[in-house]
């Protein structure tokens, strides 16, 4: 007797159930920083980084799952002014991010070319600065969780709640 076996992919979506991805457990992680993307917000009147950090080494979730090498999740920095950021809040945060990657001695030197700082501006400008300056860098930081709200359609995900700086 043979048995109906349905190709997970030939599903039609209205059977299919949201994805959820497996959220790490709070603490200091070491990640390796792996893109840096600048996007709009989907009314177009905020811009934002969004910084994509792998870990390192084996994790466990907070269902107790183990995350290999590689699983990772995606920072975001926001880049336009509003009553929450202030255009000083924004330079700090983006700032943390350079400084982690490479050491505040180094992130206070200008850049390779000479011609300016690693500020927030010269990376929107040139994304030729990632590439040489942070990407894949190895980072510590310290993950948090932010929990979803309850009206949200997504649920928990993992935030940076800091920046840890080489001494």
């Amino acid at each position: 007797m043979s048995e109906n076996i349905i190709d997970p992919l030939d599903m039609p979506p209205g059977e299919c159930k949201e994805p959820s991805f497996p959220i790490f457990k709070e603490g200091i992680k070491r990640m390796v920083i792996k893109s840096l993307e600048y996007k709009k917000s989907e009314d177009q009147k905020s811009e934002m980084a969004s910084v994509r950090l792998n870990t390192t080494q084996e994790d466990k979730s907070t269902e107790g799952l183990s995350m290999p090498p590689g699983m990772g999740f995606f920072q975001t920095i926001f880049l336009t002014p509003n009553d929450r950021n202030s255009p000083e809040s924004i330079r700090d945060n983006f700032a943390m991010l350079i400084k982690a990657a490479l050491g505040t001695a180094e992130a206070s030197k200008r850049t390779p070319d000479g011609k300016g700082v690693y500020s927030v501006t010269a990376f929107k400008n040139n994304s030729q600065f990632f590439d040489s300056a942070v990407k894949d860098k190895v980072v510590d930081v310290k993950v948090g969780i932010k929990r979803a709200k309850a009206d949200s359609q997504y649920g928990d995900q993992n935030i940076v709640k800091a920046w840890i700086v080489p001494s």
